[in-house]
């Protein structure tokens, strides 16, 4: 799906509970691609969310904690072009 997104395509992700040890490579590779820094240092149980463009910086990124009720939230503000 990442592969196939254009250049500078922003993209809203969310993780919930266990996807530390579930992801592949590839779709830790794939979250890179947009932007995702902390995606390493997701811990078990733990949440995630990113706010990232393809090909570019996370605008917001966060790594909840380790506790199954824990929820990440990424806010980011931006002036859309009238």
């Amino acid at each position: 799906f990442v592969g196939a997104l254009a250049s500078n395509r922003l993209v809203l992700l969310g993780i919930r509970d266990e996807a530390q040890s579930n992801m592949s490579s590839a779709a830790v590779s794939a979250m890179k691609q947009l932007g995702a820094t902390k995606i390493d240092n997701l811990p078990y149980r733990g949440s995630y969310a990113l706010i990232g463009v393809k090909d570019g910086p996370a605008l917001a990124e966060e790594v909840g904690t380790d506790d199954e009720d824990s929820v990440a939230t990424a806010t980011y503000s931006a002036e859309l072009p009238r």
